[in-house]
């Protein structure tokens, strides 16, 4: 730390008595009670016992002096110090001022309350607004008081004068005036009681969106509170999870559900509606639908998850025929809208599975898939597909479901489809519960689609898993990219009109210099993809301007170098833009891990959450942990084979203990149900063959056939 050299710093040492006769000689509007300051990366002494008041314009860099003072000797001299402080602020001249926390006193409040000049001041780092103060100073023409807090008599004083008050958050992130000029607030966090009186500030008809608040005691006292200010204020309750914290991993429609079925009295209050799939309901009609689907799976209530699962997709997969609606197809895929008409398809089937699942208390997730659909129109009993059929890719939506049942031994990610499993009169589980293998080996055959981030995750060895990563980010960083290159080249075509501009200027107003710098930096005229020697015209027609003084010119050059930071600082942190891409990959990971496994996706937030951050630099060692971490978690996942012996085990207990048959019927139930499977998989799930060198067809033996089997061999003792 170096003595202060005032020579260097142009700032010099004074006495108190110095200061005291030269009154009108100094212009001091920032009083500071500090030692020291860094200035080049070097500490200075401003203040010393030999020399303990030091001033000069080092700390503001403007028109107006500071003050240095040492603090001991303030202390032994502060009321001399005060004198010569209140006299020097009258004086000011200038419009703002500010000062440490030791000068605040009665006689410099009454010093600003004076001064004409000053609009603004800053009282203190650490100093709160005493009710003396600002009555002292509210009439004034001070526009500005700012200070760090208040005291409790100014708190809910929200006069513009009052900064702290002015920018105190009072509901979430809101401010004072944002809520004095908002007609619709969005809040994402629970809201203290005390802070609720700040509600009326709201103006009429304003709307109050809660969007991922799971706090829904909170949510319904600020309805009943609100609702009590009379002023028409309408509700949302967003029950998504919209937002990427969210990630899904919170189950907000059915969680408020609970609690309005276990507080009924809620279903009085006006006024609000409900969102959910970017459909919106009405408050009442929104528990109706939701009673309605609860209504479906009672039953299942009390069985294992692999029965739970099962009476889930009877339900789904029998709702209605598959049926679609081509002069509204919203209202065969909208989970409302099936309930009460004849159309429904597969997104309908999806949906209408996972939140059954969900009520049940089953992980699960609607999941987006590419699939043959050429023999979609094929008679069921064809067995041997005709040359004719062409391969032809459609789009399907299917369900991933989480199964942790130690009673039979499943745990996994399987398949669930109750589109290919709809029919009314057949009660078919051929497309059950599958891993992604399993449907490997069926006729429809899937297809990996880079656009879909679920299929990343269909995969049956860490091989696979890989090649689809690798695949998925190869095409997304390309996109990236190319959407980087066009942003780049419009940033570049931007600074070029702004240099056209300038240059014309710079004509009329230096004519002389204009003809030089046109001819040398001429290439700037027809720059498309680069900027070729910028930086130094940059540099030099800066000093143009400032000679010239000239207002036009200035702004002129101000818009130029704006145009042309936002060029380097664009090519500069390229590279972190295409982290950009890395990062929507890994959060698209997470994100599916959120859907099927929330308890996991803690785990994998927590250890790799830090990508989050913008800052975050990723390396390949990052991504390869990450990565591993997934691909080992699907592939042990994906796996799991289930036999038809285990499946029907529980089938048979599901009808036993949900749909109530007898021992005699249940028998009878169990051998229709595996022969109408079985006949059904010789289409679903054809033989395949390995052929041998001399031609000869061998049989492959297939696991997907499920219900070959023998009733005998089904295990009652599960």
């Amino acid at each position: 730390m170096d003595a202060v050299n005032h020579e260097k710093l142009k700032t010099r040492a004074v006495t108190l008595e110095e200061l005291s006769s030269n009154i009108q000689k100094y212009n001091i509007g920032n009083y500071k009670i500090s030692p020291y300051v860094v200035i080049g990366n070097v500490e200075w002494f401003f203040t010393s016992d030999r020399y303990p008041i030091t001033t000069g314009n080092t700390f503001l860099m403007g028109k107006s002096d500071f003050l240095a003072l040492d603090e001991t000797y303030y202390n032994n001299h502060r009321e001399l110090v005060d004198q010569v402080i209140a006299s020097l602020v009258s004086n000011y001249s200038g419009s703002s001022i500010s000062f440490a926390d030791e000068f605040i006193n009665d006689n410099l409040i009454d010093a600003i309350a004076k001064n004409k000049n000053v609009k603004s001041v800053m009282l203190g780092k650490n100093y709160s607004l005493k009710k003396e103060d600002y009555e002292k100073l509210k009439d004034t023409q001070i526009e500005t008081i700012y200070t760090k807090d208040v005291s409790e008599e100014l708190k809910d004083n929200f006069d513009e004068k009052i900064y702290a008050n002015k920018n105190r958050q009072l509901i979430t992130h809101y401010t004072y005036s944002q809520l004095k000029e908002a007609n619709r607030i969005i809040i994402t966090e629970s809201v203290p009681v005390e802070n609720f009186k700040y509600f009326e500030f709201l103006n009429e008809g304003t709307k109050i969106s809660f969007t991922d608040l799971n706090d829904f005691e909170n949510i319904f006292k600020i309805i009943n509170e609100t609702n009590k200010l009379g002023k028409n204020i309408d509700y949302c309750i967003n029950v998504n999870g919209y937002s990427s914290k969210a990630h899904n991993d919170f189950d907000y429609k059915n969680e408020l559900v609970k609690y309005v079925i276990s507080n009924p009295s809620l279903l009085d209050l006006q006024n609000i509606i409900v969102g959910i799939s970017y459909e919106d309901y009405e408050f009442k009609e929104f528990i109706k639908y939701e009673k309605r689907l609860l209504d479906l799976v009672t039953p299942a209530m009390n069985l294992s998850p692999l029965e739970k699962y099962l009476y889930a997709y009877n339900v789904a997969k029998k709702f209605k025929p598959y049926k679609e609606n081509s002069e509204d197809l919203f209202s065969s895929r909208s989970l409302y809208q099936i309930l009460d008409n004849d159309y429904m398809v597969c997104v309908g089937f999806s949906k209408l599975l996972t939140d059954l699942l969900k009520k049940l208390g089953i992980d699960c997730k609607s999941v987006s898939v590419g699939v043959d659909i050429s023999m979609d129109d094929l008679d069921d009993d064809i067995t041997v597909i005709p040359d004719t059929v062409i391969s032809n890719k459609g789009g399907h939506a299917r369900v991933m479901v989480n199964i942790d049942d130690p009673k039979y031994d499943v745990n996994g990610i399987y398949y669930a489809d109750p589109t290919w499993d709809n029919c009314m009169d057949k009660d078919t589980y051929n497309f059950c519960l599958m891993t992604e293998q399993e449907y490997d080996l069926t006729y429809r055959a899937n297809y990996f689609n880079v656009y879909e981030t679920d299929e990343l995750l269909t995969a049956n060895s860490l091989e696979e898993f890989y090649f689809k990563i690798n695949y998925y980010f190869k095409y997304k960083e390309s996109v990236k990219k190319k959407d980087s290159e066009e942003t780049y080249l419009s940033k570049v075509s931007s600074f070029k009109n702004e240099f056209v501009k300038f240059m014309e200027i710079l004509k009329k107003v230096d004519a002389r210099n204009y003809e030089w710098y046109s001819s040398i930096y001429s290439n700037l005229y027809n720059v498309n993809n680069y900027l070729p020697n910028g930086d130094r015209f940059m540099t030099r027609i800066q000093n143009v301007v400032k000679e010239n003084h000239n207002k036009e010119l200035t702004d002129a050059y101000n818009n130029l170098n704006d145009k042309y930071s936002s060029v380097k600082f664009f090519d500069k942190n390229k590279n972190r833009y295409l982290d950009d891409v890395k990062r929507s990959l890994l959060d698209d990971l997470l994100g599916y891990i959120a859907g099927i496994d929330p308890v996991r996706y803690q785990e994998l937030k927590a250890k790799y959450g830090k990508y989050k951050d913008f800052n975050f630099e990723f390396d390949d060692r990052f991504i390869s942990e990450f990565i591993d971490e997934v691909g080992e978690y699907v592939v042990t996942k994906n796996n799991n084979y289930v036999s038809g012996e285990t499946l029907m085990s529980a089938i048979e207990n599901v009808y036993e203990k949900a749909y109530g048959y007898s021992e005699e019927g249940l028998a009878s139930k169990m051998q229709e149900i595996i022969e109408c499977n079985k006949e059904r998989q010789r289409k679903c799930f054809p033989i395949r063959y390995k052929v041998l060198v001399d031609g000869t067809k061998i049989p492959i033996e297939n696991e997907v056939n499920k219900f070959d089997i023998n009733p005998n061999k089904i295990s009652r003792s599960i």
